[in-house]
């Protein structure tokens, strides 16, 4: 019985020796979250490497989280502000926390830390799983353009938004809502008496009910179908470009469209004389005190 225990431990341990699996150094790409490579590699260039052919960064920004030893190939950022993830999210994307590496943002229903990208609020970026907006936003699909898309702030409440509001819901990628949200179409300096300054052909310069510039997608896709002057509207985009929406103008009860036009240099249409024939033309009223742009009082 001894003899057969002897053989028995011989062949465990000849079995355990053999399964020494052989991980090639650089041979797969880090992992997105958690430990990111196994024990002894570091992920350097995105890939886990025991000894990286270039040296490391000796600028402390671009070091690992310490957990695993691993290097991080987008630096960490700056957190927005103090709220930690919620339980169970791997980091919270409105206030950038929990992300040793890189910045937190939405992948299909759920934050997770990925590399960095520079697209700055309202540009034109990369939508997808691997988008490229800045630290704090998020590349959304506009329902205008071919392929459209633009950076979006995150937030969890309205005070985040500034001059807008937190209503737009993410979509996951089956177009179903998830529970994160981003700010408003953001503010921008456009022209909207020219319809000129925005990042894409696509989108209208519209000069909003609360004194703001910004550029978005028409609510319909029909130009013909968009209000001229006169023309009832809910809101600025309901309106043709170059034309405002604007309450009770013009001797008009409820909201309409009307010329949008420069206070400094206006150019709003005549009006009708006491006679029937050509009156002076418009007046070109601001939008709010010190504004830039208005519309016509006709």
């Amino acid at each position: 019985m001894a003899a057969r225990g002897s053989i028995c431990a011989l062949l465990c341990a000849l079995a355990l020796s053999c399964y020494k699996p052989q991980i090639q150094d650089g041979g797969f790409l880090c992992a997105a979250v958690g430990k990111r490579c196994p024990d002894g590699f570091s992920c350097y260039d995105n890939h886990c490497s025991r000894n990286p052919t270039t040296p490391p960064p000796t600028d402390a920004s671009q070091t690992g989280d310490g957990a695993d030893g691993s290097m991080c190939t987008s630096p960490p950022v700056t957190a927005l502000c103090a709220a930690p993830p919620a339980a169970g999210d791997a980091c919270n994307p409105t206030c950038q926390t929990g992300c040793a590496c890189g910045r937190c943002n939405v992948v299909g229903d759920a934050p997770a830390c990925v590399p960095s990208g520079t697209v700055q609020l309202g540009q034109i970026c990369r939508p997808g799983d691997a988008d490229n907006c800045a630290p704090g936003l998020v590349c959304l699909p506009e329902v205008c353009g071919n392929g459209l898309a633009r950076c979006y702030q995150y937030c969890t409440d309205d005070a985040q938004c500034k001059t807008t509001i937190c209503t737009i819901t993410i979509d996951d990628a089956s177009n179903n809502p998830t529970r994160f949200k981003t700010c408003d179409v953001p503010p921008i300096a456009c022209d909207p008496v020219n319809n000129a300054g925005c990042p894409d052909p696509a989108f209208n310069c519209y000069l909003t009910s609360n004194n703001t510039t910004l550029c978005d997608c028409p609510s319909n896709a029909d130009p013909t179908k968009l209000g001229k002057n006169g023309a009832a509207c809910n809101i600025y985009n309901d309106c043709a470009p170059e034309f405002v929406c604007i309450g009770n103008v013009g001797g008009l009860v409820g909201n309409h469209c009307h010329f949008a036009c420069n206070v400094a240099n206006p150019s709003c249409p005549n009006t009708t004389g006491a006679d029937g024939g050509v009156g002076p033309p418009a007046a070109c009223v601001p939008s709010g005190t010190g504004s830039k742009y208005g519309y016509c009082n006709i």
